[in-house]
């Protein structure tokens, strides 16, 4: 079941539900879920996910929902889950991290770190790869061309190919 984005987001874990409300961009735990209606997702590790979302206290959402970012502010940790072709959520990844950003129809994932930026990208089979973890500066145009500058000021330009789901380097 995929996920339905709304102002409020209700998961069920057996009889415990966390809810998240839309706040601007993002959505934030709601202490007070007063709400009969909630959504059951299926997590990979039901006890591990259980207990990301429990310490959460802010989550991202991708444009499709295939994406999950839970931010955990007071240990600074963010846990990313992505989506499988059997509609399964599974962790991939926990990263100290201040900011994401989603870019080429949520295929792409900026991370926005103190001193660089790096890129992930969803692939093949619905994997999350890590796309050069230095970089200085990183720009995206509409049309998915990703413009970026590492940390020795060296120029590239790459596409993200949303139907092969690949990174190409066009220059």
């Amino acid at each position: 079941m995929k996920l339905n984005l709304e102002n409020k987001i209700v998961l069920a874990f057996g009889s415990a539900k966390i809810a998240f409300k839309k706040v601007g961009k993002e959505y934030q735990k709601d202490t007070n879920p007063a709400v009969k209606t909630f959504q059951t997702l299926n997590f990979g590790d039901k006890p591990l996910a259980f207990f990301h979302f429990n310490k959460a206290k802010k989550m991202l959402v991708s444009q499709q929902g295939d994406i999950l970012i839970l931010k955990d502010d007071a240990s600074g940790t963010s846990y990313i889950y992505v989506m499988n072709e059997a509609e399964v959520y599974n962790f991939v990844v926990n990263v100290p991290t201040l900011k994401f950003e989603f870019h080429c129809g949520g295929g792409v994932l900026c991370a926005v770190y103190p001193t660089y930026k790096a890129l992930y990208y969803v692939g093949v089979h619905h994997q999350l790869f890590l796309f050069g973890g230095n970089f200085h500066t990183i720009e995206i145009a509409s049309d998915d061309k990703i413009f970026v500058t590492d940390s020795a000021q060296k120029s590239c330009t790459y596409l993200y190919d949303r139907y092969m789901q690949q990174m190409l380097i066009i220059g």
